[in-house]
């Protein structure tokens, strides 16, 4: 189970370099970024970079993309 942060405990240093990742994978999987997201459970985009930071299986818009360009859609 994934440990819960509270981001007011965390330093302001912290805090950046998590949106900064946070950036980062939505960049790398087609998401977009708004910093709003983090943190916010509801929020799919958190749900899926917090699935990839326990190590599950995470959509990949790119993926899903190319798939609806090429007339075949693949589920992962």
């Amino acid at each position: 189970m994934a440990v819960r942060v509270n981001p007011r405990r965390l330093s302001s240093k912290q805090i950046f370099e998590q949106l900064e990742e946070l950036e980062q994978f939505c960049k790398e999987q087609g998401f977009r970024y708004n910093p709003a997201d983090s943190w916010n459970v509801r929020s799919f985009i958190w749900q899926q970079y917090t699935k990839k930071q326990l190590g599950k299986n995470f959509r990949n818009n790119w993926l899903d993309e190319l798939s609806r360009i090429n007339g075949r859609r693949s589920y992962n």
